[in-house]
């Protein structure tokens, strides 16, 4: 990994700062999302000091706003000159229904859409670093869901977060699928990753009997560093073919669910979620819609 850059989002905590640390220990130039400048900055610190590396800086946004994301951006395209390797991370569960400031559902916006988002406007970067790498942190939650094409956003009837939070996951397999398509080619491989439930911050989303049974499977999970290394392996090993549009459970390359590679689903969420982003504004120097029509699929 030496040479190497690399975007992390969500690098403060959890399974995003343990990939951070692994690659940083392999050479990387890190770079990770946080939310606060407090925040941010006390992880970087601690990045640098565990994984013994110097290389690793902070671009402060919340990714669940899109003005934040096309800033976080354009602040990574003025500050650095090549993207090897895109971690989208994102972990949001929301019990209640909440919507961010853009009007989208907080579980879709963070899950689903500030992968979009950041991947759309950083595709220059990652195309001429070529060979390069997208890795979407996904879920086997997906399995348990299908798109509400109806009402993607709970708008009506009653809301669940889990399942919003399945529909997310099943989202980020649909994109995955349909962005290693259309950008097959130009040397950039796609792929989705479970890294397995982890122990980090297990049972804080939720309360009640289930954050009790959470605590007590404990030792069957794994650690944050456990699940960033089978990560971590598939990044290294990147670039040598063969590994776009594939979905990864704790580093072993697996199916998805059946619905999950329905191409007409794929293309549907992604014309949605243009809709839902104003097709990653051009003013946030994201490439056009033509650079990855359907034509290069």
């Amino acid at each position: 990994m030496f040479g190497k850059t690399v975007l992390v989002t969500e690098g403060n905590h959890g399974i995003g700062k343990a990939i951070a640390v692994n690659l940083a220990r392999q050479g990387a130039h890190v770079v990770i999302c946080a939310p606060t400048q407090g925040v941010g900055q006390a992880s970087v610190e601690d990045i640098r000091r565990v994984a013994g590396s110097s290389s690793v800086d902070l671009i402060v946004a919340d990714l669940s706003l899109q003005s934040d994301t096309h800033r976080a951006a354009s602040e990574f395209k003025s500050r650095f000159s090549r993207l090897d390797v895109l971690v989208n991370n994102a972990s949001a569960f929301a019990p209640s229904r909440r919507l961010t400031v853009d009007g989208v559902e907080q579980t879709f916006a963070s899950n689903h859409l500030s992968y979009f988002v950041l991947t759309r406007d950083l595709l220059e970067p990652l195309i001429s670093s070529a060979p390069s790498h997208i890795i979407n942190v996904a879920s086997e939650a997906h399995r348990r869901a299908s798109m509400r094409w109806q009402d993607l956003q709970f708008a009506s009837g009653r809301y669940s977060g889990w399942c919003s939070y399945a529909q997310s996951r099943l989202a980020n397999l649909l994109f995955t699928y349909e962005l290693a398509r259309r950008l097959r080619g130009k040397g950039v491989d796609v792929s989705a990753h479970d890294p397995g439930v982890i122990t980090a911050g297990l049972g804080q989303a939720v309360g009640g009997p289930i954050a009790w049974l959470a605590r007590l499977a404990l030792p069957f999970f794994l650690s944050p560093d456990q699940a960033a290394t089978a990560i971590s392996r598939v990044v290294t090993s990147s670039g040598r073919g063969g590994e776009s549009g594939h979905y990864y459970v704790r580093g072993n390359e697996v199916p998805s669910s059946p619905v999950s590679y329905c191409v007409a689903s794929q293309r549907k969420l992604w014309a949605l979620s243009e809709a839902l982003t104003l097709a990653a504004s051009s003013s946030a120097g994201a490439p056009s819609a033509q650079s990855l029509s359907e034509g290069d699929s």
